[in-house]
């Protein structure tokens, strides 16, 4: 493994430590607004920095603060709901869903991106690193409490996920099919 690539494997893995920790710590909804702002924010971010480690490091950023606002989403659903809580999962849904708008407008944006670095190697390094620290947080879990935990805890957050990425994913593929349509409608 080169030089570079250990520099980014760590830029990926402090920024995801950092965020899934910070995530963690936070209740539902200032953890979902943390998410939403690195992920909207992000998109529109990702393509200006130059330095590889430092892609690789605001990319850690977004995966860990999504891995950690599910993780608090699954403990938000496992405790008593109280009139407040009951709110919390469409806020949640909602907040989401407006950075996959935001996000899904500024990555659709031709004009921003160059030839080595395009919004589906974006999407694929996201999915493989979210993955990865996904792995890890079971993995780790496993060893500090057993298997029983770490088969709950994965099927509980694998549901989770799969709730955030449908709610980010959905709005921003809406929005890129819009930016698509009006483009398109521009040039006639």
């Amino acid at each position: 493994m080169g030089k570079l690539q250990v520099l980014r494997l760590t830029a990926a893995l402090i920024g995801a430590g950092l965020a899934f920790g910070l995530a963690m710590c936070l209740p539902l909804i200032p953890s979902t607004v943390l998410t939403a702002l690195l992920l909207a924010g992000g998109a529109g971010l990702i393509n200006r920095l130059i330095s590889p480690v430092r892609w690789w490091g605001w990319l850690g950023l977004a995966c860990g603060s999504l891995l950690g606002t599910a993780s608090t989403l699954t403990r938000s659903l496992l405790a008593p709901q109280t009139p407040q809580g009951q709110l919390e999962p469409g806020l949640t849904v909602l907040l989401l869903a407006i950075a996959g708008w935001l996000a899904g407008d500024r990555l659709s944006r031709s004009g921003l991106w160059t030839p080595e670095r395009h919004p589906r190697d974006l999407l694929r390094s996201a999915s493989g690193l979210t993955t990865g620290i996904f792995a890890g947080v079971v993995t780790l879990t496993y060893v500090s409490s057993g298997l029983e935990t770490a088969r709950t805890l994965s099927s509980r957050l694998s549901t989770a996920l799969t709730i955030l990425v449908f709610a980010l994913v959905a709005p921003g593929w809406l929005s890129h099919l819009f930016r698509q349509a009006r483009s398109t409608s521009d040039e006639y």
